[in-house]
């Protein structure tokens, strides 16, 4: 019996643990909130020139353009430029392009391999007068560029990085501006502008015209004296009359000068009266001739940073990449 006793005791100690249930943990859940602001990482490329100064743009000539770069945020920032030009005609795609940046450094000498010379500058091109111009470039019996830009790489804290970028040596700080790396860009003087062809034209008044003949303003071809009247406009009067000249045309010089003698010897042994006019047409090899030229400018702005440059500008020299004060 006391033996049951104690087993009734314990039974009722273990439904009452099962009645119990769950232990519960003291348990809270507390914020705070931290505060983190960023501001902005700005920039701008700045540019001194009219578009009007390039208008008629003759060999030789110089116009300026001034490129900068401006830090127009609140961090301190590194800069770089590369540039392309492309020349062109109307909507057609362009003819010619060079690019600073290519797979060698022959196309970096391209972009800019035009001679100076005692104030004579000289582009290297194939052939300055036979109106082509190649798409490949000198390094490959073709045409490097035909324009100088005035660069101050050895005046001013831009380098040229030997990769087809030009960079600015230096961290530029919030609301400061580089240098000008460019200040203007020279047409060069043997800037290919066409082939032309000699076109000559003449034209036979007869005995029997030339009495009565008179151009489109009254003017008549014969003076009293039977000279010929220097103010006779021969194109009116071959308007008026519904006639034209006979055209001799082409690059041969004797060519042209047999054929004109032996229609004006023939106008003598008619007593006719002998006019000719000379001109020189381009031709469809019209070379730079009746062409836009764009040059572009790319500035790539990245954070003063070590990591930045060594993530963006692989190719960036060791002056960049070691300037002091990068964090």
């Amino acid at each position: 019996m006391k033996l049951n006793k104690k087993s009734g005791a314990f039974a009722g100690l273990f439904a009452l643990a099962a009645v119990g249930g769950t232990l519960a943990y003291f348990n809270q859940t507390a914020a705070i909130t931290n505060p983190f602001a960023t501001k902005s990482y700005a920039a701008e490329v700045v540019e001194h020139f009219n578009p009007a100064d390039g208008e008629d743009w003759k060999p030789g000539a110089e116009v300026e353009k001034m490129v900068g770069a401006k830090n127009t945020g609140d961090y301190p920032v590194l800069v770089r430029i590369r540039m392309d030009e492309e020349w062109s005609r109307g909507d057609a795609e362009p003819f010619k392009t060079i690019s600073s940046v290519g797979n060698d450094n022959k196309t970096l000498k391209a972009f800019n391999n035009v001679t100076e010379a005692g104030g004579f500058y000289t582009a290297h091109q194939k052939d300055i007068t036979d109106g082509i111009v190649p798409t490949t470039l000198n390094a490959n019996d073709g045409d490097d560029t035909v324009v100088h830009k005035a660069l101050t790489v050895d005046t001013t804290d831009w380098m040229d990085g030997g990769d087809g970028y030009w960079y600015w040596n230096g961290i530029i700080e919030a609301g400061k501006t580089t240098d000008a790396l460019m200040t203007s860009v020279r047409l060069a003087s043997n800037t290919d502008f066409g082939k032309y062809e000699k076109i000559r034209g003449y034209y036979t008044l007869s005995a029997s015209d030339a009495g009565n003949a008179e151009d489109g303003n009254g003017v008549k071809a014969l003076n009293e004296d039977g000279t010929v009247n220097i103010k006779f406009d021969v194109d009116s009067y071959l308007k008026k009359t519904s006639q034209d000249w006979t055209i001799i045309s082409g690059t041969d010089e004797e060519a042209i000068k047999k054929a004109e003698k032996e229609a004006a010897k023939e106008a003598k042994e008619n007593n006719g009266y002998f006019f000719r006019k000379s001109e020189q047409n381009i031709t469809e090899a019209q070379g730079y001739a009746n062409a836009e030229y764009d040059l572009t400018i790319h500035t790539q702005f990245i954070q003063a940073t070590k990591d930045a440059v060594a993530s963006e500008w692989k190719t960036a020299p060791e002056a960049i990449t070691g300037l002091a004060g990068l964090e």
